[in-house]
């Protein structure tokens, strides 16, 4: 199922007055709001089969990295370390 039918099938739940509500919120807005410039998403031309593609190979981009391994092991060993704290002598 698409988003797009998923919407529609949650709207089919909303009340038309809720609706009408919304729309004509969604109009005031869109006349007076200076967001009309904003660009659309940059993945918006593909498809939802090629988004998820483009999105899956990003998403595991760090599995290649060989220096991530030695990067979490340094926080681990940073974050063993025994640091003390310092406290102040009553006798001074």
């Amino acid at each position: 199922m698409t988003l797009k039918e998923q919407l529609f099938r949650e709207l089919d739940n909303v009340s038309d007055e809720i609706i009408a509500q919304m729309l004509t919120t969604l109009r005031t807005f869109k006349m007076n709001s200076p967001l009309l410039a904003i660009p659309g998403h940059p993945l918006e031309h593909l498809s939802e089969e090629e988004r998820l593609v483009r999105i899956n190979a990003v998403l595991g981009g760090w599995k290649a990295d060989l220096e991530i391994a030695e990067i979490f092991a340094q926080i681990d060993q940073d974050r063993h370390a025994y640091r003390g704290r310092q406290i102040d002598s009553m006798d001074d």
